[in-house]
């Protein structure tokens, strides 16, 4: 373990007490449409989007987004969109707009709408029948008099009539074809709770910023659907780029980074990687997800572990060995039961490999079944 010097911890902290967040604020479930439909409308707009890093960098606003709207953090904290992709990663950044900006690719395909001063969620109780979060906006909560908006919550908070937030629809439905209150914030089924630590720990970060989060938040939502089976997680960076849309090189140093800084967990399930080999062949890690802050720590950086590799001749070499000592038992085993003289062993080192697998189905073949009686499944070559 060696000590973190990427992680801004000060700032961490800041956001957390700008935001007033409290642990039971923790939880954020946000929709798993995001992984099906963000990749769609990056390969339908990708001339206008350009970089598939602005898809992560909108994955991550509409996370943020959800927070805010969930926890009525408007009641104290109302940020400018300057102010949202700062904690994103750069307050100059232009080009997220397309997916962020009034009418923008959120709004077009229903994934937000933009709301008012007047509609921002200000306080919310849970309903004690349903158990569901009741929103109470601004507007509503001074619905007496409206001048004391103003008075009470414009001026403080040094807005204008013309503030505009996004409110996110897939937190409220479950498509977005249809309002049918299904959303995360109440009996959604297809979502991923992602804890906001990960998040603020993400932003802070600079190996891992919202391209970390949006891979993360992808893995979650794979890693849930299998431990909610009872069953292990193993994938690949090929299949995470093939899903999100993303180069491999990326995704590679990504999964990398989320490893060496205790969010996600690798653990190899071969021993060694051959060069060349056929992809097909390649046994993915089995991945592990961390949510709680304290278990991966701020201040530390576990290295992963790199796969050690194999020349394709070495890989033959080794397998040829080991064929020719599979003959060798199988040889004097064949003295020693039926004390049959064993002619192959003076020449085996000369042989090629299709001569050691003909030998291997020779030997191995019974004359009265006349069939190999050894599975040649099981033969390296």
């Amino acid at each position: 373990m060696t000590e973190n010097t990427q992680f801004n911890s000060s700032n961490y902290d800041q956001l957390l007490e700008q935001l007033k967040h409290a642990e039971q604020e923790s939880p954020v479930c946000v929709s798993n449409e995001y992984f099906e439909m963000l990749p769609t409308i990056y390969k339908t707009h990708e001339k206008e989007i350009k970089t598939w890093k602005t898809v992560s960098t909108a994955y991550s606003y509409i996370y943020f987004m959800t927070y805010l709207y969930r926890w009525c953090k408007y009641s104290h904290y109302a940020p400018s969109v300057k102010d949202v992709k700062r904690i994103l990663g750069s307050a100059s950044n232009k080009t997220v707009d397309i997916f962020i900006k009034k009418n923008g690719l959120f709004d077009q395909y229903h994934l937000t709408e933009t709301i008012g001063l007047f509609e921002l969620p200000v306080a919310f109780e849970t309903d004690e029948d349903t158990d569901l979060p009741l929103f109470t906006n601004v507007l509503e909560l001074h619905a007496d008099l409206k001048e004391h908006v103003h008075m009470y919550y414009r001026e403080p908070m040094g807005l204008t009539n013309r503030y505009t937030s996004k409110k996110p629809v897939l937190a409220f439905h479950s498509n977005t074809l249809e309002e049918d209150n299904q959303g995360t914030f109440y009996k959604g089924t297809n979502f991923t709770n992602i804890p906001f630590e990960v998040f603020a720990f993400c932003m802070n970060h600079a190996c891992l910023g919202d391209k970390a989060f949006y891979v993360y938040s992808f893995l979650k939502s794979q890693y849930d659907y299998f431990e909610d089976k009872n069953e292990e997680y193993r994938v690949g960076h090929r299949t995470v780029a093939s899903k999100l849309n993303i180069p491999r090189s990326s995704v590679y140093g990504i999964m990398r980074s989320l490893h060496d800084y205790g969010l996600i967990r690798m653990e190899r399930n071969q021993d060694y990687f051959v060069l060349g080999d056929d992809i097909a062949d390649r046994i993915a890690p089995t991945i592990t997800i961390v949510s709680e802050i304290q278990e991966f720590g701020k201040e530390t950086k576990k290295e992963y572990d790199l796969m050690p590799t194999k020349s394709k001749e070495d890989y033959i070499l080794e397998k040829k060995l080991e064929a020719i000592g599979e003959l060798n038992e199988y040889s004097q085993l064949v003295v020693e039961v039926k004390g049959v003289k064993n002619t192959a062993l003076d020449e085996i080192q000369q042989m090629k490999m299709n001569e050691v697998a003909e030998t291997l189905v020779k030997s191995a073949t019974d004359p009265r079944k006349k069939r190999a009686e050894i599975n040649l499944g099981e033969l390296p070559f």
